[in-house]
């Protein structure tokens, strides 16, 4: 059983090599490499690089290719055979190529093992067929055998330029529109807290845009409209977007109210970027003031309408008359009776109409004159007339 044992562990322990120790006449022995691992890591390695999807480029101290992987046979659009031996100039645009020889000159005067190549602007290399495209690159060296070896780590960024121009684009895009939109953008945390306000929310609100970043929404929001600005915003919370159109008075800078139409939507959020809130705000102070107006005009001349309906054909006649201009004595002969008689009913129209005068009297009737059945003899009414 013993035997058996040790017979096991023989045959799972590698054999290892002895060569002799430095000093001459030492005792001891130093074991060496074991030849099968050195091979297993050499092609563990050699794999890694040509799987890598980024270029991995070596060269000499003379600046010749020596390895140059799959990577880089893609990304320089040059197979790996016509590459080592090369020069890596064959690889950079020529206005560069004074430069990069200086650098790697310095680099290899350091005792700096790898570094970065990037720069504030991005690196440029050339494919085999002339074009140039953009790079960003680590380099590193090893001296073997007293000889400087560098290996640089390429990799194309082309796709990711693209995508940075096209999101700088967009951001730029977007604000210009948000600058210079005739209605008001606001952008809202997810505390309510205002994240920026645009130029037309500054104008109708009298607030600047520094004095609006961080103010709670609901402070610039009229005391009224408070628990519906609420329950909008726990509904588009909790329904999970879509978009919410309502109609809202502020509370501006100089204590005025202003009226504005509103469209509240909310963004997608995510991990790193929590959702906030946008609503556009469409300024119709004017169109409410407009609306007020209106509304105080109908609801004097219904009431003046409903005056009217009170008095008696004679007075009707006489109103008319009356506001035509006819003097009492005109009145009283255009309708056969007495100028006293005139001056009863006109008295009665007067207390009826609650004029104080014929200035208002006529201020009364006139923008109602169209609604008017009015026939004083044989005076026109308004219809006639016009």
């Amino acid at each position: 059983m013993a035997k058996t044992t040790r017979d096991a562990a023989k045959r799972r322990k590698p054999p290892r090599k002895t060569v002799p120790a430095p000093s001459k006449g030492a005792a001891t022995a130093v074991l060496a490499p074991d030849v099968s691992t050195i091979k297993e890591s050499r092609e563990e390695l050699a794999s890694i690089i040509a799987s890598a999807m980024d270029a991995i480029v070596t060269v000499d101290a003379a600046q010749r290719v020596t390895l140059f992987n799959a990577g880089a046979e893609r990304m320089f659009a040059c197979p790996a055979k016509e590459a080592i031996g090369q020069l890596l100039n064959r690889f950079i645009p020529e206005r560069f190529r004074a430069a990069h020889s200086r650098y790697i000159e310095k680099f290899a005067a350091t005792k700096a093992s790898a570094r970065s190549m990037s720069t504030q602007r991005p690196l440029a290399a050339l494919r085999a067929d002339g074009s140039e495209f953009p790079i960003e690159a680590s380099i590193s060296q090893v001296e073997v055998e007293g000889k400087k070896h560098f290996t640089a780590i390429i990799r194309d960024i082309t796709a990711r330029l693209v995508t940075e121009t096209a999101l700088r684009e967009a951001e730029a895009r977007f604000r210009s529109v948000f600058e210079n939109a005739g209605i008001g953008i606001m952008m809202i945390d997810g505390n309510s807290a205002i994240l920026e306000a645009n130029a037309a929310c500054e104008k109708m609100l009298g607030y600047s845009n520094a004095e609006l970043r961080g103010t709670p929404y609901i402070k610039i929001t009229h005391p009224q409209d408070v628990e519906m600005t609420l329950e909008h915003t726990r509904s588009i919370t909790n329904g999970g977007g879509g978009v919410i159109e309502y109609e809202k008075r502020y509370v501006r800078k100089d204590g005025e109210q202003a009226w504005a139409r509103v469209l509240f939507t909310m963004s997608d959020g995510s991990a790193d970027k929590p959702h906030h809130f946008i609503k556009l705000i469409e300024d119709i102070t004017q169109r409410k003031h407009a609306e007020a107006k209106a509304q105080r005009v109908r609801a004097r001349n219904e009431a003046v309408l409903h005056k009217y309906a009170r008095l008696t054909d004679r007075e009707r006649e006489v109103l008319w008359l009356v506001v035509n201009g006819r003097m009492t004595k005109n009145i009283a002969t255009d309708l056969g009776t007495s100028p006293k008689t005139i001056d009863v009913h006109r008295a009665r129209l007067m207390e009826k109409m609650e004029a104080d005068s014929v200035a208002q009297l006529v201020q009364m009737i006139m923008p109602v004159r169209k609604s008017l059945a009015i026939r004083g003899g044989a005076a026109k009414t308004p219809t006639d007339a016009d």
